[in-house]
């Protein structure tokens, strides 16, 4: 949202001429009083073959639905600063992310639904800075990243700051090979606290599985 006028004239040009893009509180914003990024439950969001999604938020980033990015990637980003890069093909890859402003804490979440990029990546991201709080994970989620056909993926779910939390909480991560010629995967969960959960659904409790 916000982009820059001279990335959305003549159909977008510039934007899929090939260009490194910064989301920060300026020109491309991702932060103020609407600062939000929310799919919900139900929807569906599906990329072309080796395409990518993000949803970029300067404060909360959260999905309920399912996104799908076959051998390109899904990202879930909360940062004051998100540099992504725009190949010439129009792919869209995400470079960086960061907390240069306090200001309250970052959340990016999948809380339900699927996200699914077999022979790419999924990546969960949030920053923040000083004392606030920052979270990045999953919640009764599925990510599905597995290597098809000679093919490997990954899955990074990081949050930074003192009060940052990685967590898996009733969700399902596969990174698993499907096929001989395939490899496993790898997940990455990186804050200062990782926590890989099992919760109570009502119905007793569920586990997580990585």
């Amino acid at each position: 949202r916000d982009l820059d006028p001279g990335l959305t004239a003549n159909n977008f040009e510039g934007f899929v001429n090939g260009q490194t893009l910064l989301f920060n509180q300026g020109t491309n914003r991702v932060d103020g009083p609407d600062d939000n990024v929310q799919v919900a439950a139900g929807a569906q969001l599906t990329a072309g073959p080796n395409g990518s999604i993000m949803l970029i938020a300067g404060r909360n980033a959260l999905s309920a639905g399912n996104l799908t990015a076959t051998g390109g990637n899904v990202g879930i980003v909360a940062a004051t600063d998100t540099t992504i890069d725009v190949g010439q093909s129009g792919f869209v890859r995400l470079v960086s992310a960061s907390a240069t402003t306090r200001g309250g804490g970052r959340v990016a979440v999948a809380t339900g639904g699927v996200l699914s990029a077999d022979n790419g990546s999924v990546q969960i991201v949030a920053h923040a800075i000083g004392e606030d709080i920052s979270v990045a994970g999953l919640e009764n989620a599925t990510v599905q990243v597995q290597g098809r056909n000679g093919g490997q993926g990954s899955v990074e779910i990081v949050a930074s700051g003192s009060g940052s939390l990685a967590a898996v909480r009733g969700g399902t991560v596969d990174v698993s090979a499907t096929d001989a010629a395939s490899r496993a995967g790898t997940i990455n969960m990186n804050a200062r606290t990782v926590q890989v959960d099992s919760f109570d659904s009502g119905e007793g409790f569920i586990g997580s599985s990585l």
